[in-house]
């Protein structure tokens, strides 16, 4: 496995599409019956891995780039200027801003996740006794927020509003809430973070992060409501619709990302709606089945190249004899800044520029 600038290209290329497209397709799939709501969680946690991986493989082909691939790397590999033995281009550059910037962002998210945990546990709130919950989950209510959420990773919280429920209403609310618990969906909400505070400078990673934030919502109730009555379900719907009057009324402080809130948005409460009353559960298996091999095979075929720039092998002229050498026979080292081309005739001494040509052109790196 090889980790490189192109490989990294590729991974954004492949993944900004691939969220594109999932993100046209998706209320088709999902309406339609073409596929579940559980499946394209699924997918969005192929696109995801894909992310997370950007590699490239013993059986991956490289594709040469072409003249434009080439003057795209010169560019990237450009000699800007040399500070203490250390040559700076512009590909050092970016990758110094790029881990800079992503390690601010985990820290803020990291403490903001942190400061969240602390308010809510600061608050002051009464537990709510409730029969066959988890031992790591508990219920309290208080009169610190004005609609039900569900926070914590290791110590699962639910809260509620100190205000008046019915018992069917409770229940709805409760088993909602514990539904996200299960999914450990504020788990992956955090992920997900972390993976676009990663991908920071690539603008569809956030496209990623709202839709699997609404998906998650999405799974929730449609887990939620499986085995319920129409009758159920319209009750359901009507307690998530006085919650959601109240959901503007939510203090700053409370409300945060970084929690599960049982009403969100006008847009994603009209999605849960129609999708509550539409949703097939005995949609297609075939058809799902099929979109999954699908997008399986697509995430494959996303490693089954790479493009790369490419240079011919050079011919080095060493005291007026040519030198004949190719990528099979010949290989590179670097000692200490030094860097060395060894050929069946001879080692011979390179400049850092030709270091990198040889690297380019595929020549084999050994490490001593």
């Amino acid at each position: 496995m090889n980790i490189s600038i192109f490989t990294i290209f590729m991974t954004f290329l492949w993944s900004s599409l691939l969220i594109i497209l999932f993100y046209i397709l998706r209320k088709n799939f999902l309406f339609n019956g073409i596929c579940t709501i559980k499946s394209i969680v699924l997918i969005y946690i192929f696109i995801a891995v894909r992310l997370i991986f950007p590699l490239e493989f013993k059986w991956t082909f490289v594709i040469r780039g072409g003249i434009i691939w080439n003057t795209l790397f010169d560019i990237y590999d450009y000699n800007l200027f040399t500070f203490k033995d250390i040559i700076i281009t512009p590909g050092i550059v970016f990758i110094f801003l790029w881990m800079s910037i992503f390690l601010i962002k985990l820290f803020l998210i990291i403490n903001n996740y942190s400061k969240t945990t602390q308010f809510f546990n600061s608050i002051s709130k009464t537990e709510i006794e409730c029969s066959n919950l988890p031992s790591n989950i508990k219920v309290y209510s208080t009169n610190h927020i004005k609609s039900p959420l569900s926070y914590g990773i290791i110590n699962k919280i639910i809260l509620f509003p100190q205000k008046h429920y019915d018992k069917k209403a409770f229940e709805y609310i409760l088993e909602h809430e514990l539904t996200h618990h299960r999914n450990n969906d504020i788990a992956v909400k955090l992920a997900i973070n972390i993976l676009c505070s990663f991908y920071w400078w690539n603008p569809f990673v956030y496209l990623l992060k709202k839709d699997i934030q609404d998906s998650l919502e999405l799974r929730c109730d449609i887990k939620t409501t499986y085995n319920y009555s129409k009758e159920q379900k319209i009750e359901y719907l009507t307690t998530l619709l006085n919650e959601f009057k109240d959901e503007s009324n939510i203090t700053k402080l409370a409300k945060t990302e970084y929690a599960m809130y049982y009403s969100t948005n006008y847009k994603n409460i009209y999605e849960r709606f129609e999708l509550i009353v539409k949703y097939n559960h005995k949609s297609k298996k075939t058809s799902t089945f099929i979109v999954m091999i699908a997008y399986f095979l697509i995430i494959f075929l996303s490693y089954l190249f790479v493009i790369q720039s490419y240079f011919e092998d050079p011919i080095l002229i060493s005291n007026d004899n040519e030198i004949y050498f190719d990528i099979n026979d010949s290989y590179l080292y670097n000692d200490n800044n030094k860097y060395y081309l060894v050929t069946p005739y001879k080692t011979l001494t390179i400049s850092y520029e030709d270091y990198k040509l040889y690297i380019n052109a595929g020549f084999y790196e050994k490490n001593y």
